[in-house]
């Protein structure tokens, strides 16, 4: 099967909440799915027009949308490894069952890794499911350093 990438555009918002439940669905994520689906709605109408949260699918040959990933820019101070103040950090990267083993995610990330080379971006991040660990590691992604304190409202 062929498959295209593209830029996920605002009519492909449907299919970017499906793939983000369905991830955190199959890592067994609890929690209020149906607030999550409307909210990651709202924020996608708002973020992908303005380019804050620039996504990619793959679609097979009908067209339709089977593979997703996005990433947002954070604005960072340099530090003294890496002088860029942008680096990018990577959502919601799905594979839909029947597409999987097939590169479609590597491909995914392939795509995002040259958008940030072309703008100069020098780091990109990302937290990764034990599914997507092996990917990820082939790339050259390491394990860093970073701690996370999750606070109430």
């Amino acid at each position: 099967m062929t498959y295209t990438l593209r830029r996920a555009v605002v009519e492909d918002i449907p299919v970017l909440v499906h793939h983000r439940a369905s991830m955190f669905g199959e890592m067994g994520e609890e929690g209020d799915y149906a607030t999550m689906r409307a909210k990651f709605a709202e924020w996608l109408e708002r973020t992908i027009p303005a380019e804050i949260y620039r996504a990619w699918v793959a679609c097979d040959e009908a067209g339709t949308v089977v593979a997703g990933c996005g990433l947002i820019l954070i604005d960072r101070a340099p530090n003294p490894s890496n002088m860029t103040t942008y680096s990018a950090y990577v959502y919601n990267v799905f594979v839909e069952p029947d597409h999987r083993q097939r590169g479609l995610a590597r491909r995914l990330m392939e795509e995002i890794h040259a958008w940030c080379r072309d703008q100069r971006i020098g780091m990109v991040s990302l937290h990764s499911s034990t599914f997507g660990k092996h990917l990820y590691e082939t790339m050259g992604y390491k394990v860093s350093n970073e701690m996370r304190l999750r606070l109430t409202p």
